[in-house]
């Protein structure tokens, strides 16, 4: 009996392991997706900041200063998106990777790696637990039909026809 408790509750740390996997996987891929989405706005950023930065090289300040400051000033604001998207899609990567398998970062204390061979670990004494189990209930098997046979008359009573706690005559 305690040994089928015990396969219980190892399935049971296994089961939860895994949804915690996946749960840890399915933020892996929200951060993949994170990441991909700051890498294009760094690179549309940086397209825009280009085409502003050539036509301030192409632009005449005489003709049209505040023209010109608009531009300048789009290029800035350009450029500065630029930074930050590429900071957000480094920032997600790490955050993919340390959800990913956490190297020892504190910041990640659950992540798919440890949580998959924690399931895998539960899952192996859920096994062994259920082997024994097994086992158990084979030998208690064996024993009965052993008994049985060293006294076919009586089917496992005293000996003499009784049973305990009971008259029956075999």
């Amino acid at each position: 009996m305690a040994e089928a408790q015990a396969a219980q509750t190892a399935a049971g740390f296994s089961a939860a392991f895994a949804h915690d996997a996946d749960m840890d996987r399915n933020t892996v891929g929200q951060k993949a997706m994170d990441t991909h989405t700051h890498a294009h706005n760094t690179d549309v950023a940086v397209g825009n900041a280009l085409t502003e930065l050539t036509q301030l090289e192409n632009f005449n300040f005489f003709l049209d200063p505040f023209g010109f400051f608009t531009l300048f000033n789009q290029f800035f604001t350009d450029y500065n998106t630029a930074v930050t998207e590429e900071t957000l899609a480094t920032n997600a990567y790490n955050d993919a990777f340390g959800y990913l398998e956490n190297n020892g970062l504190q910041q990640y204390p659950r992540n798919v790696s440890d949580d998959m061979n924690n399931a895998e670990t539960q899952l192996g004494n859920a096994q062994t637990h259920l082997t024994n189990t097994q086992n158990d209930i084979m030998q208690a098997a064996t024993a009965a039909q052993a008994a049985a046979n060293s006294n076919p008359d009586h089917e496992g009573d005293d000996n003499s026809g009784n049973r305990k706690g009971g008259n029956h005559v075999g």
